[in-house]
């Protein structure tokens, strides 16, 4: 198989930082009581939705059950999505990365171009790759994109490659659905927020990235 590029998702899958920004929701309304059972419903309910939309109905929730007031839903929603990004990123910027994440990186890039497609927003994942000194080994990162399917038809369509000849390495079921919806190889990073290690329709999967080079050397021999 020729291999054109190789795409990636970054939380949970160059970095550990799933937990960060889920908890980050908990800590800017700890002072909200009450507000943790809100917070793990809305985070729930809809898995496409980014931040500013999981903190807006947060914060509706709160105001319709009394436990905050305040004017503007839409200037609240953005004062707690400033405080949400400010510590995340910070956060996210010395957090641990997945094993071989940086080693396979280096190799990887010397061969093909690497991209990243992700749901944190342009400013914070920028922010990040340059606090980490990562975003030397990508060609183009794409922020913002709760539905990867929609990131990932902007980045085939602008770089002009062609979804089959380009891997996929993620660490979400939506990750699993976009490639497969494209016909992408995928590669799953197993961690606790999935359960690739069960399923048997995720063919190449990996606990960290140490031997992700190997696995896509595999791939291109024997596909």
């Amino acid at each position: 198989m020729k291999i054109e590029s190789i795409i990636f998702d970054f939380d949970g899958v160059l970095v550990k930082s799933n937990q960060i920004r889920n908890q980050t929701y908990f800590d800017i309304l700890s002072h909200v009581p009450n507000s943790k059972k809100i917070i793990e419903e809305a985070i729930a309910e809809d898995s496409k939705r980014d931040r500013y939309g999981i903190i807006e109905a947060v914060l509706q929730e709160l105001k319709d059950k009394n436990l905050m007031q305040f004017e503007d839903l839409g200037e609240e929603t953005e004062k707690y999505v400033c405080r949400y990004n400010w510590i995340t990123e910070r956060k996210v910027s010395i957090a641990t990365e997945v094993p071989g994440a940086e080693k396979s990186l280096e190799m990887l890039s010397q061969e093909y171009p690497l991209f990243i497609v992700t749901g944190t927003i342009q400013k914070s994942i920028d922010i990040v790759l340059k606090n980490r000194e990562m975003q030397k080994y990508f060609k183009k990162v794409y922020g913002g994109f709760r539905d990867k399917k929609e990131g990932m038809t902007i980045l085939i369509k602008e770089q002009r490659i062609k979804q089959r000849s380009s891997i996929f390495v993620g660490d979400g079921k939506s990750d699993y659905e976009c490639a497969r919806y494209l016909s992408m190889p995928f590669i799953g990073i197993m961690n606790e927020t999935n359960d690739f290690e069960k399923r048997q329709d995720v063919m190449w999967k990996l606990y960290d990235l140490e031997k992700l080079p190997n696995v896509i050397r595999e791939i291109k021999e024997n596909e």
